[in-house]
């Protein structure tokens, strides 16, 4: 069920950012609990005490909307068995002044029969597993090295490799390409994979980081030009980076198949 709970999770922050109401209230009505509780008002724009109850949380999202223009961006999701913590950048635009600020912070839902129960916000990682009772889980993986592997898909997809390793790669970097191609290891080896040969052009975006210990899933999509033919083509894929104690990446493995990613970042339960 703890795979099923993020899933509801994504649902609403992909649902909430689209910036359609009706959609957004009518998926409260399908997964928040009766007597469900937001409990971080106070850190959130125009926020107050604590809202208790389905109908009044519709009715904060409504006022709140309609002040502002605001957007929820996830860098992780952790599984935490009833509950989903989740490592988030939030940005809030008044509708009316245009002024614009941005903060980081860790969600928290809490989860009961599939549905979420309550909803909390922290300023750290820490805090937030700390409140659940899975603090074992905190990791190498938190907002600061999510965002240096986002600098290395920024620098590669730009075609400035040196940027890419640098600072975020071990010298014994182990990479594996999908579809049972022998691993690159090393990172001079690994730097002379990454020149263009069939392809015109490379250009990976990451879509989604999820943490597991000492491991970061990412879901990633390439958009790919190829050399002469000028053919481009999108493909879906996932990457399992492993850190060391330091952050450092010292293993890339690549899958074509979101089942065994999961399988081997151990998220598949």
């Amino acid at each position: 069920m703890s795979h099923a709970n993020v899933e509801i999770v994504r649902r609403c922050i992909e649902t909430f950012n689209r910036g359609d109401l009706k959609a957004l209230l009518e998926l409260l009505d399908q997964v928040l609990a009766e007597d469900a509780e937001m409990r971080a008002t106070g850190r959130l724009p125009d926020g107050g005490d604590s809202v208790i109850g389905r109908d009044a949380i519709k009715g904060w999202f409504q006022q709140m909307l309609e002040t502002l223009d605001y957007r929820t961006d996830a860098d992780e999701y952790i599984d935490a068995g009833d509950a989903v913590v989740v490592l988030v950048r939030q940005t809030a635009r008044g509708t009316g002044s245009g002024a614009e600020a941005t903060s980081h912070m860790a969600e928290v839902f809490g989860m009961r029969d599939g549905m979420v129960a309550y909803f909390d916000a922290y300023k750290t990682k820490r805090e937030a597993l700390e409140s659940v009772g899975r603090l074992e889980l905190a990791s190498v993986t938190d907002a600061e090295t999510v965002a240096r592997v986002r600098r290395a898909y920024e620098a590669f997809s730009r075609g400035d490799f040196d940027a890419s390793l640098e600072g975020a790669a071990h010298a014994d970097i182990e990479f594996v390409p999908p579809g049972g191609q022998a691993p690159i290891r090393g990172i001079e080896r690994f730097r002379a994979w990454m020149e263009p040969d069939a392809f015109e052009s490379q250009v990976i975006e990451p879509r989604e980081f999820r943490g597991a210990g000492n491991k970061i899933l990412v879901t990633q999509c390439s958009r790919i030009r190829g050399a002469g033919s000028g053919i481009e083509m999108g493909v879906d894929s996932w990457a399992l980076w492993t850190l060391d104690d330091d952050g450092l990446v010292i293993r890339i493995e690549n899958f074509l198949d979101e089942a065994e990613a999961l399988r081997a970042a151990g998220l598949d339960e």
